[in-house]
């Protein structure tokens, strides 16, 4: 069953001035959400591990820029996707 094409939400042409911009799914591929129906954590905060409220054996990705570390939990992750993030004025994206 092929899909409707969708806008591409966020993209610069997607504005009331400009043209639509379409995507077209490959043959039996369904499109289930829309782009961007999946919003990104943009305003992270963080506490010590110590002060964490998941259990010792939860999953995060970690990242260590810079003498700085970072662990976003794979559970946040699961319902957002991607979290946008800075570590000393370096921008970094958390995707999963």
């Amino acid at each position: 069953m092929a899909s409707a094409p969708t806008t591409r939400a966020g993209d610069p042409a997607d504005s009331a001035s400009g043209p639509t911009v379409t995507e077209t799914p490959p043959a039996g591929v369904q499109i289930l959400l829309p782009r961007g129906a999946i919003p990104a954590v943009t305003d992270p905060h963080f506490v010590k591990a110590k002060d964490a409220d998941i259990s010792d054996d939860s999953w995060v990705f970690g990242v260590f820029v810079d003498g700085e570390a970072r662990a976003y939990s794979i559970a946040l992750l699961n319902h957002h996707e991607i979290v946008n993030d800075t570590i000393h004025g370096r921008p970094l994206a958390a995707v999963w």
